[in-house]
């Protein structure tokens, strides 16, 4: 495996936990889960349901950041191994929007084509970029 799939994977992650934080505040914030004052025989139970609530956001917020760290400290490795083989400032842009951000090959090159102007980007292009990394050994995830 590819330490470049690695960091494909732990970004869908990151962005499965934003979502369900996403959800989870929606529902706390929702009228059924407010202490209602004129409604004491639920306030219980409701009271709960909010701390609940809340517990699952905390512990989630926390399994994210973990898995930002890790994505952080494997990007960092990829960083420094593509400046040592030579590869362009643009080249390792391309690579960090699809790999780090998480972006389809589409998007990519659609910054790609915003940023360096100067250069036609295309997916063929995109494709020979990666190819050309993923090639070293360097990247070989065990």
């Amino acid at each position: 495996m590819l330490i470049f799939d690695l960091c494909i994977k732990l970004r869908r992650n990151i962005d499965s936990l934003d979502e369900e934080i996403i959800e989870l505040y929606s529902i706390y914030r929702s009228p059924r889960t407010q202490n209602l004052s004129f409604a004491p025989s639920r306030s219980n139970y409701i009271n709960n349901n909010s701390e609940e609530l809340l517990e699952k956001i905390e512990s989630l917020k926390n399994k994210r950041s973990l898995l930002i760290e890790k994505l952080d400290k494997n990007w960092l490795f990829i960083n420094k191994r593509l400046v040592q083989l030579s590869f362009s400032e643009a080249e390792i842009l391309l690579l960090k929007l699809r790999f780090y951000y998480g972006l389809p090959w589409k998007k990519c090159c659609e910054k790609m084509n915003n940023y360096y102007s100067d250069i036609e980007w295309n997916e063929n292009l995109m494709f020979r970029i990666y190819h050309k990394a993923s090639k070293h050994h360097y990247f070989v995830y065990s």
